[in-house]
C-alpha cells in the first residue's frame, strides 16, 4: 500500500475525538507549519485533511466522502478485546464483563424463575409445561393486587 496519501485510521481519529483528546488534537493539527497547504489553518480532522483556503474546506464539508467518514464515526471502533472476546480466547472473567456489557432485549414473559421451574419439572424432551405456568403466573399476579 502506498503511504503517500495515507490518513489516519478510523480508531485513531475516534479516540482523537473525545473530550479528553480533543483540545489536544485541534491545538496540534491547526499549529502554524510552513511545510502544510495555508500554514495549516484549515484542517479537517474526520478526514485528516489539510486544505489551501476556507472556501475549499467548506467545499469539502459538503461533499460525500466527508459525510461518509462522518457516518462510519459515529459508531465505536473495533477494539483487540472485542475481537479477542469474539474468537473465544479472552479469559471467562473478561468473556463475562464483556457479557454483561452488551445490551439485550428479553423475550421471555414469565420471570426466569418460573419459566427454569417449569422446564425442570417438564416430562421428556425438557419442554415446559406450560399449563402450570400460567396459573403460578395468574396466582402470583393476584397475590400482588
Amino acid at each position: 500500500m502506498k503511504t503517500k496519501h495515507r490518513t489516519k485510521d478510523l480508531d485513531q481519529i475516534y479516540n482523537d475525538k473525545q473530550p479528553e483528546n480533543i483540545n489536544r488534537c485541534i491545538n496540534e493539527a491547526t499549529k502554524i507549519d510552513e511545510d502544510k497547504p495555508a500554514l495549516g489553518q484549515n484542517f479537517c480532522m474526520p478526514c485528516d485533511k489539510y486544505f489551501c483556503d476556507e472556501k475549499a474546506l467548506q467545499a469539502h464539508l459538503k461533499q460525500k466522502p466527508h459525510k461518509r467518514r462522518m457516518k462510519a464515526l459515529e459508531t465505536e471502533p473495533h477494539s483487540q478485546e472485542i475481537a479477542d472476546w469474539a474468537a473465544g480466547v479472552a479469559s471467562r472473567k473478561r468473556n463475562r464483563e464483556m457479557i454483561s456489557s452488551v445490551p439485550h432485549k428479553k423475550k421471555a414473559t414469565y420471570d426466569d424463575a418460573q419459566v427454569s421451574m417449569a422446564y425442570s419439572e417438564a416430562p421428556n424432551r425438557g419442554e415446559p409445561n406450560l399449563e402450570q405456568t400460567e396459573d403460578e403466573y395468574e396466582q402470583s399476579y393476584l397475590a400482588v393486587d
